[in-house]
C-alpha cells in the first residue's frame, strides 16, 4: 500500500512541476539552446557581415536560364507521364 501512495506522490509532484512550467512560475530547468546574449560576446568572436555580391550580374542571368530549363524539363516529362 505505502510503494501506491509512493508512486502516486511522485506522480503529482511531476504534474505540479510541469503546471508551474507551464503558467511560467516555476524555477524548472529551461529547456533549448541558451539565448545568445551580444554583450557577452567578445567582439573578436563576432561573426562579420559579408561585403559584396557572390554572383555577378552574367553569372546570375545564366544560373536563372539554367533553372528554368531544368523545370522546363522536369514540367516536360511529367506531362507526357499523365498523357500515358
Amino acid at each position: 500500500m505505502q510503494n501506491a501512495i509512493d508512486v502516486l506522490k511522485l506522480e503529482r509532484s511531476k504534474l505540479d512541476q510541469a503546471i508551474q512550467l507551464l503558467e511560467g512560475t516555476g524555477t524548472g530547468k529551461r529547456l533549448g539552446r541558451p539565448r545568445k546574449d551580444a554583450n557577452d560576446m567578445p567582439i573578436a568572436l563576432s561573426i562579420p557581415k559579408r561585403k559584396g555580391r557572390r554572383y555577378s550580374a552574367a553569372q546570375k542571368k545564366a544560373q536563372s536560364i539554367a533553372t528554368k530549363a531544368r523545370w522546363a524539363k522536369i514540367k516536360a516529362v511529367a506531362k507526357k507521364a499523365a498523357k500515358a
